[in-house]
């Protein structure tokens, strides 16, 4: 069973929607199937005075970390980014800057060459990750979409863009139907 998900985003609030109905019980879904991600810039989390869990790992617990991981370091490796399944592929990164891993979270977004949002969907929190100054590692049996995925997406898009769009014409009065 798949999902199609959109994602609208609200100044640091984005909004998710599904295709199907969802129980009540799922503590995520609010009325409507939709998931509320806050920015984590937004909150008010604190790093520990001795450095997170992520902060405190050894090189060996990061190697292992790494274990079935495939390094995407220059720009071009990058582009293929673009054709990985959101909210199915799990995003690890290294900051070459500040020399610092990051155990990383759920692709949410990918906006090619700039950066990538990624998602704690336990804590529904989002934020952003530079590709120029990070390496990025990808699950290396991830399903890459095809050229012909890719273009049904975007055909699929284009077309509900235009229904949107006609429908915000006909609520407003500035098309009518024939008869």
């Amino acid at each position: 069973m798949r999902k199609r998900i959109i994602i609208n985003k609200k100044d640091t609030t984005s909004t998710t929607e599904t295709e199907y109905n969802t129980d009540d019980t799922d503590s995520n879904f609010q009325e409507g199937g939709k998931v509320e991600y806050t920015s984590i810039v937004n909150t008010s989390y604190r790093k520990p005075r001795y450095g997170s869990v992520q902060d405190n790992l050894t090189r060996d617990e990061i190697l292992k970390r790494l274990d079935n991981y495939i390094p995407l370091q220059t720009t071009s490796e990058k582009k293929i980014l673009t054709r990985l399944p959101y909210f199915k592929t799990w995003i690890k990164y290294f900051n070459t800057k500040t020399r610092q891993f990051r155990v990383g979270g759920l692709l949410m977004k990918v906006v090619y060459p700039d950066y990538i949002m990624l998602v704690n969907t336990a804590k529904n929190l989002t934020w952003s990750v530079q590709l120029k100054d990070n390496i990025i590692y990808i699950p290396e049996d991830i399903e890459l979409k095809d050229a012909n995925q890719i273009e049904k997406e975007k055909e699929k898009e284009k077309e509900n863009d235009i229904k949107n769009k006609l429908f915000e014409l006909y609520k407003s009065g500035q098309l009518v139907r024939k008869r």
